[in-house]
Parts: structure tokens; C-alpha cells; sequence
């Protein structure tokens, strides 16, 4: 059990202490209100109904409870108040922390069903039980246990025996709410699944890239119906724990009420025997009610913890998941003069029994423009995912400057590509921002701003929209944004990887989405961008490949062939027969 809560504690600690501590001042001024608000109602009676009424006496132990009733109000909603700043403060640094281990995992847990079902249950232990759960519970345990502490000593001044009969009471009860609350964790765990799968039909009506299919085609019954049946299950669960928390309740009401009853007779008793005052009444009548109160609220979030701790064992694997791709420590020292070599690479997807890329050898180096071609599924966008270390190689080896790119720093790793993604994405913020990204502070921006804008063909977008980097893309946080179309898009995302100016270009199907005129600039530009760098591209479109001093391709997983367009074409193998196709349906279009 005190594992997980060592651990979350050692985090907390480490990343916002301040939160800890005012939780402990809160949890130390709630103790003492209690106390205060069981003892001195207990003299201040005595002062006015006891033998000798003592008015002077009872006004001054007013105003004292007045004076620190009002203390320890104050101290509770100030100590209340730091410690939720500082708790947000501790989700944002966490937030932080672990955005920075997510990049640093590997690219293939992502796909991953089982690293899904444990990133929803990790994060249901840290937002529901850990920080706002298991820290405060924690230590509202141990101001619990110093009030029961001051509660016993006052009651054992009466009579041992109603604390033992509160107790055995209290032990029955709890007995039966912990095979409840059991039920009730059991049932959180399994509605985790279902909770992520009606989140995410329930997202598509309000995802935008998805509104069009849903207006055009009639799935939406359909989807509907897949929403109903997962809601349907949330509720099933939802309803078994509120069935467990109802059985707990009911638990709670009737032993609360017979330790009413037993204390009110006990002290009747004692009073008609003339045994305590009326102060002493009030005093032991609150005190074995608060008493009785704080053992089951003791015993309950000790039944908790143990019970939330059952979340730590995800949260755990999950962590490990966070720190799956090593970060090397050599940093990559000759940029002008790349060199890369797959050495006998074989890789197959997480689940997968077929390798997706089949014994790969071949080297790459600066100065070579190299377009990779084939069929779709022939491995091209795996082979570009391997070198970028988005995925493991599952035999073999990839070598940078002879060597191994695990070998190396990922930031720096990382550092020497410019790449430019099939599936890649803008920004809600400005024109100039979702080019330059993170390195405005890289000497002569402006320039190179300028050089990246106008070799990608961007600059002919803004001229004709009328606009500057300044103009925000998306309306997502600016009503005058811009929506780009899909090449005016690409051609923002060629300039983002122009800017970089890396020594690797890594592309993409870079002119997926533009006119055959804006591709032929672009084709035109990248033979001069090129110069110094190592330039690799995809395409489909074999004219592409011609503009290339060297084409690789592949089929079903492996290197297949291997040169210059004229070299294949005198081959009259696969890729002339794939350029003599798409000439001809050139021709016939």
C-alpha cells in the first residue's frame, strides 16, 4: 500500500513542496478547531449552570472560543486556499514533465491498444487519486489521527468501555464498507476502456476533420448507435458503484445512529447519578460523536488508499512505457560529410507477424538527392520512421557516421533533420510561428525566414490572401485566421523544414497536394536547397524521381532496385514498368 504513496510523495515533494506543506498547516488548524469546538463549550457551560455561576468567567471563555474559532476559520481557508494554487501549480509542472517523457518514449507505444488502456488508467490515478486523492487523503489521515489522539484522552477520563463498544461497532461497519468499496475500485478499473471509447465516438461530432464524412455519407446512425452501446456501458458500471457507495451509506446512517443512541443513554445515566456537570454532558456527548466520526473516517481512508493503490501498479508500467527509448550521449560531430548505412535492417510493427521491411543494406551520404518509390505497403514511410528513431529496428542496425543513431543524443539526434511529414500538421498561431517553431533564436531569422518562404512557394500564398507572417492560421483563437487549403498547407510546412536548414531533408510525398505547376517549382527548388544536405524524399509520382541522382525502390518490404532513372529504365524492371504505367495514364488523362 505505501508504495505508490511513498512514491507519489517523493514527486510531489520534488516538483511543488508547497503543496504538501499547506495541506499539513490546513490539516493541523482543522485538528485544533475541533478540539477547540468540544472543549470550551464545556466551561463555558460550568460557568453558567454550575454550582457557582462565574458570568465574568463565562464571558471571557466566549470570547476566547470567539477568538479562536475566528483563527483557526482564517488559517483553514488561507491554508485551503495556497494549497489548491499550489496544486495547480503541481499539475502544470507535471503536465511539464511528463510532456517532456512522451517524446522521449517510443513512437510505436502510441499505436499501441495496451499503452492507451494504461495511459487512461495512469492518468485516472494521478488526477482522481493522486494528487487530488491519495496526497490530501494522506495527510487529512494524519490530522485525524492527532484529533483522536486529544478525543481519547477526554473520553477515558469517563469510562473505557464506551470506547471499546464505539470501536467494535465501528470495526463491524467498516468490515462490510470495504467489501463494498472493493466492488467499487474493481468496477472503476474495467469502465476506464469504456470510458475512452465513448469519449472518442463522442469526439468525432465535434472533430472538423471528420464533418464532412459524416454529412456525405450516412454513418451517422451508425456512429450514433456505437456511442449509445458505450454510454450504455459507462452506465452499467456507474450504476453497480453507485449500488456499493448506496449499501455504504445506509452503513454509515445506521451505525451513526446507534452510537448516537448508546452515548445520549451512557450520559443520562452518568448525569442522573449526579456524576458529571452539564459542561462535562456537552463535552463527552460531542466528544464520543466526533470520536466515533473520525475512527470511521480513519479506518475509511486507510480502506482507500489500500484501495487506490490497485492504480499504481498501471501507473507504474506506464511510467516505464515514458522512459522506453534511451537517450545516447555522443553528439553527431561532422555535419558536411553524413553518412548513413542500414546494416541487414528487418522490422515488423508491435502484434505484427509479417516484416514490414525485409534485410535492408544500403548507404546514403551528403550531396545525394535520393527519391524512394513503390506501391503502397512496399515499407518507404517505415524506412523513413526507423531513421528518425520513431521506431526500434527489430533486427539489424542503422548507422550514423558509423555509428549506432541509438548511440547518439536525441536532441541532437534529432537537431540534424529537416522533415517534412506526410500526415504533418500546422498550429493555432501565427504564419511566422508555425515556420520558425522553437528557433527564433537562431542567427539571421529574418533572412532566412525570407529564404524559406519564397523557395517553398509560400510567398505567392500571401500575396495572393493579402497577408504577412503575422496572419494567424486557423480561427481557432483568432476570428480573422486563415484556413489554408491543402497545398497552401504543404507548402508552409516545405517552409518550416527550409528554415531549419538541417543537414538531412527528410520528405515525405512533399507535393502530395499541389498543382503540377507549383510541383514543378518545387522540384525546381529542392535540386538547388539540396546542395550540402542529404536529400531524401517519397513519391509516388515517378516524374518526380527523374530531377533525383539516385532512386531507390521498393516492393513488399525490400530494396528492389537501385539508381539512376535512365540505369532503371534500361533495367526494365519494376520501376520502368510502374513509369511506363503512369506515363501512360498521363498521356491518356
Amino acid at each position: 500500500m505505501f508504495r505508490g504513496i511513498r512514491y507519489l510523495f517523493r514527486l510531489v515533494f520534488r516538483l511543488e513542496k508547497k503543496y504538501i506543506i499547506m495541506l499539513l498547516l490546513s490539516e493541523l488548524a482543522n485538528a485544533s478547531m475541533v478540539i477547540t469546538n468540544i472543549v470550551l463549550p464545556k466551561y463555558i457551560l460550568d460557568a453558567l449552570f454550575g454550582e457557582k455561576r462565574m458570568t465574568g468567567w463565562a464571558v471571557k471563555y466566549c470570547i476566547l472560543y470567539a477568538g479562536l474559532v475566528t483563527l483557526f476559520g482564517i488559517s483553514i481557508a488561507s491554508f485551503k486556499y495556497a494549497s489548491e494554487k499550489a496544486r495547480d501549480s503541481l499539475y502544470t509542472k507535471y503536465s511539464i514533465l511528463q510532456g517532456r517523457q512522451f517524446l522521449n518514449m517510443g513512437y510505436e507505444q502510441l499505436e499501441m491498444p495496451e499503452f492507451l488502456k494504461l495511459r487512461d488508467q495512469s492518468a485516472r490515478y494521478i488526477n482522481a487519486y493522486g494528487f487530488a486523492g491519495i496526497i490530501p487523503v494522506t495527510i487529512m489521515l494524519f490530522g485525524k489521527v492527532v484529533t483522536i489522539l486529544t478525543l481519547l484522552a477526554v473520553i477515558l477520563t469517563l469510562d473505557i468501555r464506551i470506547c471499546l463498544i464505539f470501536l467494535m461497532i465501528a470495526l463491524a461497519n467498516l468490515f462490510m464498507i470495504a467489501k463494498n468499496k472493493r466492488k467499487i475500485v474493481q468496477k472503476d478499473k474495467e469502465i476506464a476502456e469504456a470510458e475512452r471509447k465513448r469519449d472518442y465516438f463522442a469526439g468525432v461530432f465535434e472533430d472538423k476533420k471528420y464533418a464532412k464524412e459524416l454529412r456525405m455519407y450516412p454513418i451517422l446512425d451508425w456512429f450514433l448507435g456505437l456511442y449509445a452501446k458505450e454510454y450504455d456501458s459507462v452506465s452499467t458500471y456507474k450504476k453497480a458503484q453507485n449500488k456499493s457507495r448506496r449499501k455504504n451509506n445506509a452503513l454509515r446512517i445506521l451505525t451513526d445512529t446507534l452510537q448516537l443512541l448508546l452515548a445520549y443513554v451512557y450520559l443520562i445515566v452518568y448525569s442522573l447519578k449526579g456524576k458529571i456537570s452539564v459542561g462535562e454532558f456537552t463535552l463527552y456527548l460531542s466528544g464520543m460523536a466526533v470520536f466515533n466520526n473520525t475512527v470511521l473516517d480513519i479506518a475509511n481512508t486507510v480502506i482507500d488508499l489500500k484501495q487506490y493503490n490497485e492504480y499504481f501498479e498501471p501507473f507504474r508500467q506506464f511510467t516505464e512505457y515514458l522512459g522506453h527509448i534511451g537517450n545516447g550521449t555522443k553528439h553527431i560531430k561532422d555535419t558536411k560529410g553524413i553518412t548513413i548505412e542500414f546494416r541487414n535492417v528487418s522490422f515488423r510493427y508491435p502484434g505484427q507477424s509479417d516484416y514490414a521491411l525485409k534485410n535492408i543494406n544500403l548507404k546514403l551520404t551528403t550531396n545525394e538527392v535520393i527519391c524512394i518509390v513503390g506501391e503502397n505497403g512496399a515499407g518507404k514511410t517505415t524506412l523513413i520512421k526507423l531513421l528518425l528513431r520513431l521506431y526500434r529496428v527489430s533486427e539489424g542496425e542503422i548507422l550514423l557516421n558509423g555509428i549506432n543513431i541509438n548511440s547518439y543524443e536525441t536532441e541532437d539526434y534529432f537537431n540534424h533533420f529537416s522533415v517534412v511529414f506526410q500526415d504533418y500538421k500546422l498550429f493555432a498561431a501565427s504564419l511566422k510561428e508555425n515556420i520558425i517553431l522553437n528557433l527564433e533564436d537562431q542567427t539571421g531569422e529574418q533572412e532566412n525566414l525570407k529564404r524559406a518562404i519564397e523557395v517553398s512557394g509560400t510567398a505567392e500564398v500571401l500575396s495572393e490572401k493579402g497577408i504577412n507572417e503575422d496572419a494567424s492560421v486557423f480561427k481557432l483563437f483568432d476570428e480573422t485566421g486563415i484556413e489554408f487549403s491543402g497545398g497552401e498547407s504543404q507548402k508552409i510546412a516545405f517552409a518550416r523544414a527550409l528554415y531549419k536548414d538541417a543537414p538531412i531533408l527528410l520528405l515525405d510525398e512533399p507535393s502530395s497536394a499541389l498543382d503540377p505547376l507549383s510541383e514543378a517549382k518545387l522540384l525546381e527548388n529542392l535540386s538547388v536547397v539540396s546542395k550540402g544536405k542529404l536529400s531524401i524524399f517519397i513519391s509516388h509520382r515517378l516524374t518526380s524521381a527523374k530531377i533525383c541522382n539516385r532512386i531507390l525502390v521498393f516492393r513488399e518490404g525490400e530494396l528492389v532496385e537501385d539508381g539512376t532513372h535512365e540505369q532503371l529504365m534500361e533495367q526494365a524492371k519494376f520501376y520502368a514498368e510502374l513509369y511506363r504505367m503512369q506515363s501512360g495514364l498521363y498521356k491518356q488523362g
